[in-house]
C-alpha cells in the first residue's frame, strides 16, 4: 500500500471520520438551550434563568482499554475532564456507560474491574471535591 492509499483508509475509518451525519439527526436545539452544539469535544447547555451551564463530554478508547484497562479508564476520564474544562466549566461529576463483554468470563471481568479502578483513580486525582 502506498502513502496515498494508507491516508485514504485512515480517513474513511469511523474512528477518524466526521460524525456529523449521526448527531445532526437529533434536535439538539430543543428549547434553545444549547450553547456549544454537538461536534465539539464537549457540549454546553445553558440553565435558563441563570448564568450557569452544564458541560458534558463522553470519551473512551476501546483499544487502550483492551490493552491496559486500568490505564484506558484513566485516559478516558482525563480526556473527558480536559474537554469539559476547555468549555470553561469545572469537571465535577462522573458517570460511566461502559460496554464490555460478558463479565462472567474471567478475562472480561478483569477488564471491567480494572477499567473501573482506573476511572476511580483518575476521578480522585482530577475532579475537585
Amino acid at each position: 500500500m502506498n502513502l496515498k492509499e494508507v491516508l485514504k483508509k485512515i480517513l474513511k475509518s469511523p474512528n477518524v471520520g466526521n460524525k456529523e451525519s449521526v448527531y445532526r439527526r437529533y434536535d439538539h436545539q430543543v428549547q434553545t438551550n444549547t450553547v456549544v452544539p454537538p461536534g465539539h469535544d464537549a457540549a454546553l447547555i445553558r440553565v435558563k434563568g441563570s448564568n450557569k451551564g452544564i458541560a458534558a463530554s463522553t470519551d473512551g478508547n476501546g483499544r487502550f482499554c483492551y490493552l491496559d484497562p486500568y490505564v484506558g479508564g484513566m485516559i478516558a476520564v482525563a480526556k473527558a475532564c480536559r474537554n469539559v474544562a476547555c468549555t470553561g466549566a469545572e469537571p465535577i461529576p462522573l458517570t460511566n456507560c461502559l460496554n464490555f463483554g460478558n463479565p462472567e468470563k474471567p478475562e472480561v471481568y478483569y477488564q471491567l474491574e480494572m477499567c473501573f479502578k482506573g476511572m476511580a483513580e483518575a476521578s480522585l486525582n482530577l475532579i475537585r471535591r
